[in-house]
């Protein structure tokens, strides 16, 4: 018998995390291969709160009904065909933009990079590492390794809404 307020309760995705979302967050930042962050990336999607944000709109402790209430209104608003993240339509582009700002914001003042969710999504969208990790510090030696990473990118047909995985649409 299935148990009630367990989502995604499979065998692939097992019970809904106890965890919290700063927690597996703070977890992705650790990881140390592809494949831990992409379990800490559905965890994420397990608890609910990784592409609508309904907590910022419903509160943190809203009731299975509301959270049901947003999604079908979500739904109807938006283009459920499309892929989403953030609430807008994913774009490695938008990725590309958001990491190159960072990279050059990092590059003046010599710090790492400090980013891991963006490479991640890059990285797993286009099948082509970023540059670079959490980890790694940006300099005038390395930050136009971004910059040629952007730029072989930009050569690519992508569409929004679209999800890829490793260069190929699905």
């Amino acid at each position: 018998m299935k148990e009630k307020g367990i989502l995604m309760n499979s065998i692939w995705f097992r019970e809904k995390s106890n965890l919290s979302q700063s927690d597996i967050k703070k977890n992705i930042l650790k990881a140390v291969t592809e494949t831990e962050v992409l379990f800490n990336l559905i965890e994420l999607f397990k608890i609910g709160d990784f592409f609508l944000n309904f907590e910022e709109q419903i509160g943190e402790e809203a009731s299975a009904d509301e959270k049901g209430d947003f999604y079908f209104r979500y739904c109807a608003e938006n283009d459920t065909e499309s892929y989403y993240f953030q609430q807008n339509l994913a774009f490695p582009g938008d990725f590309a933009k958001k990491l190159i700002q960072r990279v050059m914001i990092a590059a003046n003042n010599e710090e790492p990079l400090r980013m891991a969710l963006i490479p991640s999504l890059l990285s797993i969208f286009t099948g082509e590492k970023v540059p670079g990790d959490y980890y790694t510090i940006i300099n005038e030696s390395n930050y136009k390794d971004f910059i040629d990473y952007i730029n072989g990118l930009s050569h690519i047909d992508w569409e929004k809404g679209q999800k890829y995985f490793y260069g190929y649409k699905v």
